[in-house]
């Protein structure tokens, strides 16, 4: 019996170690004001342009996901990424996104796709520049509820507005061109 709890308590201490070993070495912020990003707006419409074009087509216009990838915004994201770091996730889609292209982007354009993403995600943009190390804990700045006026364009709710609000004038397409409804049946 002894000898079981010697290795009981041994067993404990190494995981101990191993976990406060961990957590010096990631050296995330948790003690940052709540909300706010390790970002600019710039980065965030830097990332909303780049983020069409070389992550939309998997993960959807709008962050939701496709049948094949994960959605970038609402509770399941905070719920994969939210303990972890902005740093974490920046090693992540730098190393494994696009798929195909790992790492072939550029450090700005993925700090602007992950500051969109964040933003998207509820974090407000910040006066300091995201950078590879910028490490924040996710859930410190983001909440998971999705900002469709953080999604959706500029210019297209510039648009929706000189309308009279989002869809006054009936459906558009992506580049907010309205869309002529099909002909009624006779």
């Amino acid at each position: 019996m002894r000898g079981r709890k010697s290795y009981l308590g041994f067993t404990a201490a190494a995981l101990a170690l191993g976990v406060a070993g961990y957590a010096a070495h990631a050296q995330v912020s948790t003690t940052g004001t709540a909300g706010v990003g390790p970002f600019t707006q710039a980065q965030v419409d830097a990332g909303r342009a780049a983020y069409g074009p070389n992550c939309g087509g998997c993960h959807g216009p709008a962050l939701q996901g496709g049948p094949n990838s994960t959605a970038l915004a609402g509770a399941g994201f905070l719920a994969a990424w939210g303990n972890r770091s902005t740093a974490d996730y920046f090693r992540y889609i730098q190393t494994q996104m696009p798929y195909g292209r790992e790492n072939s982007l550029g450090v700005d354009t993925y700090a602007a796709i992950a500051a969109y993403i964040y933003a998207a995600n509820g974090a407000a943009p910040g006066t300091q520049a995201m950078t590879a190390q910028s490490a924040v804990g996710i859930n410190t700045i983001a909440d998971g509820r999705i900002r469709d006026a953080v999604i959706t364009a500029p210019q297209q709710l510039a648009q929706a507005a000189g309308r009279g609000g989002r869809g006054a004038a009936g459906p558009t397409d992506e580049n907010g061109t309205p869309i002529a409804p099909p002909p009624a049946a006779a």
